[in-house]
């Protein structure tokens, strides 16, 4: 199309035309060419009704293509936007986009160009400080446009641009069944663990030295299956009744579809619920639940404070490592042997961060130099295993 062609259109329909002009332009002429493109990949999340005019998410190559994402209650017919304003519109609509990234196996932290459309720029500020808390590391590219009349009257519509591998570049998942030899090795230190420290917390055979957090009768909601400790619902929040201090945890967990639970750490007694005071490592299937949907509620984040740097977990049904230091002040999260969360307890981004979450109602939470290690019950089936610890002196 000529560029004097475009003078005469309105300026949306000139963005819009140009687009596709590109699109149609990059196409390679000869055949030769066109086999060596990327084929084209629809991405559809599951729940998300397909409209006839465009997708969800488009991947080609490693390139993935998000369209546009307004402020939608998901799964509401006819589309109906949530309520309140641009916070909730600008966090649905990010959310909305995070459900196709998660469909293309991939996470906020692939994304590299984001284009955002303000129906009142007014909102500029208010949108960025909930588009801020989706990246844990350097944001991505992003232009910022004023737009009127965006679909169903919304304040805001996003849409951005991710790169990642597919996940069939990956490393294959070993799934084959464990021998009677290996099941047994689980729940024992080596030698060099013994000499450099590590306890277990848990023997795989019994629920010494495991109790309620409110100290209430322990109920069969916990329980010891083939070498596990198995939540399978309405045991309550546990603790190991040993507190700790400065230490390494280790241990392995893994959830059914859907499932959700909590590592806790540093716990003190005396409040209502163990998350008064205690931060917690979150454990989830971020495929299957929607927590997973927000990085500061996806597995191994420490609990709507900070995000991991990325999705190193495995589907649900399969064994994560993870790993907790805390020393002093300084706090590390690891999955499956990748450092992903780090930060300091009581310094100024950290009481930030607490004042303006659900933990500000709490005075004692997060201020425990010493406390319990515990496992949530939130409901789920979920399973532990190789529980130990090794103490910081």
């Amino acid at each position: 199309m000529r560029v004097d062609a475009l003078r005469k259109l309105p300026a949306p329909a000139a963005l819009v035309t140009i687009t596709a002009a590109c699109a149609v332009e990059a196409r390679p002429d000869s055949g030769a060419v066109a086999d060596a493109t990327p084929r084209k990949e629809v991405i559809q999340p599951e729940g998300v009704t397909r409209l006839p005019v465009f997708s969800s998410g488009v991947r080609s190559g490693d390139l993935i293509f998000l369209s546009g994402a307004i402020g939608a209650l998901p799964g509401v017919e006819p589309p109906t936007l949530v309520e309140g304003g641009i916070g909730p519109e600008a966090r649905q609509a990010m959310d909305n986009l995070g459900a196709v990234l998660e469909a293309a196996e991939a996470g906020w932290d692939d994304v590299v160009k984001c284009t955002v459309f303000l129906a009142d720029m007014a909102d500029f500020a208010a949108f960025n400080e909930v588009y801020a808390g989706y990246f844990t590391g350097d944001p991505p590219a992003r232009s910022a446009l004023a737009a009127a009349g965006l679909a169903f009257d919304a304040r805001v519509e996003v849409e951005c641009i991710a790169a990642a591998p597919t996940r069939t570049a990956r490393p294959p998942v070993d799934r084959s069944v464990p021998t009677v030899q290996e099941a047994q090795q689980h729940n024992v230190l080596t030698a060099e663990e013994e000499a450099a420290g590590w306890r277990l917390l848990f023997d795989g055979g019994t629920l010494e030295g495991w109790r309620r957090y409110d100290g209430g009768e322990m109920t069969d909601g916990w329980r010891v299956e083939d070498g596990d400790l198995v939540h399978v619902g309405g045991g309550f929040d546990i603790i190991h009744e040993e507190p700790f201090a400065d230490f390494e945890l280790s241990l392995e967990w893994m959830v059914e579809p859907g499932g959700n639970s909590g590592i806790f750490y540093r716990a003190a007694l005396g409040e209502d619920d163990i998350f008064n005071t205690a931060p917690e490592m979150q454990v989830l299937d971020n495929a299957g639940h929607a927590d997973g949907r927000n990085p500061l509620t996806s597995a191994g984040a420490n609990y709507a404070l900070h995000a991991p740097s990325a999705d190193f977990t495995n589907p649900a049904g399969e064994w994560n490592s993870v790993g907790i230091t805390v020393a002093g002040n300084s706090v590390e999260h690891r999955m499956n042997r990748e450092l992903i969360v780090s930060y300091e307890l009581g310094s100024p981004e950290w009481r930030d961060l607490v004042e303006n979450s659900k933990f500000a109602e709490w005075p004692r939470y997060g201020k425990a130099a010493s406390g319990h290690i515990g496992l949530q019950d939130h409901g789920d089936v979920v399973r532990y295993r190789n529980i130990k610890v090794k103490e910081l002196r």
